[in-house]
């Protein structure tokens, strides 16, 4: 609700599951946030850490935790 309350353009991004349960597409909120920053060129992996278990950790598949990266920068 809080996500939707600040963007009313984020609500796209959430399928409700069930009575109390959401998922959220958090690349494309992500995104979406960028865009409204003025942030126009994004290049994304597409890389899915669930179906990718040779190269990343998944608490959905393991259940256990890890660390991870996102990397963001300016090209002056």
């Amino acid at each position: 609700k809080k996500f939707i309350a600040k963007n009313k353009e984020n609500a796209v991004f959430f399928k409700q599951k069930s009575t109390l349960k959401f998922q959220a597409d958090l690349v494309g909120i992500s995104v979406q946030e960028m865009h409204d920053l003025g942030v126009k060129d994004i290049t994304q992996s597409n890389l899915c850490t669930y179906e990718n278990s040779d190269e990343f950790y998944s608490y959905r598949r393991q259940q256990k935790t890890g660390r991870m990266a996102t990397l963001i920068w300016l090209d002056a």
